[in-house]
């Protein structure tokens, strides 16, 4: 079929479809004179403008088409190309578990927020509509009395809403204090064996303190740091980076914590376990830059006369003169 000039200008301009021209024109009808010109004015006018109907295919769509029907094909090659693009970054079990709690952290406080503003708005809502009578509904009864019953609705929902926001953020702050915990142990005892070691003796010292220290009257640890009024020493082992151990060294000798106990002003008492805790930490430097001790060995005493270089053994330097005296004992002895 040969297009005229103006059905290839209709055509490039987008006012008819190919499917227009193939059905609307009739090839007898089309003046076969023109045809070299219109084909030359179509290719020209083409040239200048790209056809909105039919897109240009490039070489990287081509390709696109090549590399998606081969993935659908051959799953084991979508698996490859996931593990080359998505390579995954070798985390420490530490920076995991920090992750961890990161994230469940976010959606703690987001939860904790949005209980708070439900919050907020129903007792907004009560106090705009505290202390409505009878006379503001035009004494219609039943209107009032839908208005009592949503107002006491909403009141023991805000209720509700107030004690689960009391219990979930009590059950944050103890995860957070854990998390903190858990990063205090390793930080003060890098070795997972004192890590275990520690929780031992803290589980002892929970389950049978009193055995451990039989003067001090207390069943737990925990109880005998609940002997100090002002709990002076559990705040600050909630502050302290090497709270773990200020609580082994307690735990071992439990009169260093009842010195500080029965001082008087809360200020010296923190002073003086600063300067506790900075004491220990400058023992620990101390200990770890002594050098091993190395205990000389003893030869066995086998009753051989054991020589080294430069001794007299009992022979003769033959290297040196000798004298007179010498070569006559020497004559006489070998009989010369």
């Amino acid at each position: 079929m040969s297009w005229s000039k103006s059905d290839a200008e209709a055509y490039l301009a987008g006012t008819k479809s190919l499917d227009d021209l193939s059905t609307g024109i009739d090839d007898s009808q089309v003046d076969t004179s023109n045809n070299e010109t219109s084909v030359e004015d179509a290719a020209s006018s083409e040239s200048v403008q790209p056809t909105a109907d039919k897109p240009q295919e490039t070489e990287t769509s081509v390709e696109e088409k090549t590399a998606s029907s081969d993935k659908v094909d051959n799953p084991e090659k979508i698996e490859s190309d996931v593990k080359d693009t998505k390579k995954s970054k070798a985390f420490t079990p530490e920076e995991k578990t920090k992750h961890a709690f990161a994230k469940q952290k976010s959606k703690y406080i987001a939860k904790l927020e949005a209980k708070q503003k439900e919050i907020d708005a129903l007792n907004e809502k009560l106090k705009k509509y505290e202390g409505l009578t009878l006379k503001h509904f035009h004494d219609d009864q039943e209107a009032y009395n839908d208005y009592k019953l949503d107002r006491r609705f909403d009141e023991e929902k805000v209720q509700r809403l107030q004690q689960e926001l009391e219990s979930e953020q009590a059950e944050f702050v103890n995860e957070e204090s854990a998390e903190n915990a858990r990063a205090k142990l390793e930080a003060c005892f890098p070795d997972e064996a004192d890590q275990v070691k520690f929780q031992n003796l803290i589980q002892r010292a929970e389950t049978s303190f009193d055995t451990m220290h039989p003067g001090i009257g207390c069943k737990t640890f925990t109880e005998f740091l609940l002997k100090e009024k002002d709990r002076s020493i559990i705040s600050y082992l909630q502050d302290s980076d090497n709270a773990p151990k200020l609580i082994r060294h307690f735990i071992h000798k439990p009169e260093a914590a009842e010195r500080i106990m029965r001082m008087n002003n809360p200020y010296n008492k923190m002073i003086e376990l600063k300067q506790l805790e900075n004491r220990m930490l400058l023992a620990e430097r101390m200990k770890a830059k002594q050098a091993p001790v190395v205990e000389k060995k003893s030869l066995p005493n086998t009753g051989k006369v054991v020589t080294t270089a430069g001794q007299n053994t009992g022979e003769r330097d033959w290297t040196k003169p000798i004298s007179r005296r010498e070569a006559e004992m020497l004559m006489q002895q070998h009989k010369y």
